[in-house]
């Protein structure tokens, strides 16, 4: 009896053993696939520039995207009411580093080490440039410095290239209630 059990064990180890094969189980599982939020939108209209540089800086912590929002030229300027040297300018060069730093410093231990919202409070388009008023808020949780939260106003101005592509040459930062965006880029210089 002990053998007979023993043969009819034998002979159904071909079904499982090629059903225990099939289900792949030393395979790992395929990464999802990228959303429209996670790699840069072409910006071929100046809205498209404020959602790439929202998303650089939220979702995908990438400084290139966050760079190409940017013309060659491009120039910042703090809030002018800022005591010496928080209120003198820097151009893209400046803005590269900044960034560097700011993003190099974000503490990823945490699930979301950075938030931020914009509101379009006036714009002007012509066909190669634009103009925005635009209220920002951005918190950021750094490493060393803890959580940081910054306001401001800011008059963005931007022009079509010939590609189609917009690109922010000139923003002029406005202190609100609390730390503004050019204070806190200030601490990554």
């Amino acid at each position: 009896m002990l053998v007979k059990s023993k043969i009819s064990w034998f002979r159904s180890l071909p079904p499982l053993l090629l059903l225990f094969l099939s289900c792949n189980i030393f395979s790992l599982p395929n990464p999802p696939e990228p959303s429209s939020e996670n790699r840069e939108i072409f910006p071929d209209e100046p809205s498209k520039v404020l959602l790439n540089f929202k998303n650089s800086l939220e979702i995908l912590y990438d400084k290139n995207i966050y760079m190409n929002c940017f013309s060659s030229d491009f120039m910042f300027f703090p809030d002018p009411s800022l005591p010496y040297p928080l209120n003198q300018p820097w151009d893209k060069g400046e803005e590269d580093n900044i960034i560097s730093n700011l993003i190099y410093s974000l503490d990823f231990s945490i699930t979301k080490p950075s938030y931020v919202n914009y509101t379009i409070t006036q714009s002007s388009e012509f066909s190669d440039s634009a103009y925005m008023n635009v209220n920002f808020e951005f918190r950021f949780t750094f490493k060393d410095r803890g959580e940081k939260f910054a306001k401001s106003n800011a008059d963005i101005f931007m022009r079509r290239k010939l590609d189609g592509r917009w690109v922010i040459t000139t923003w002029k930062d406005h202190k609100l209630d609390t730390l503004s965006f050019g204070e806190l880029k200030f601490e990554f210089r």
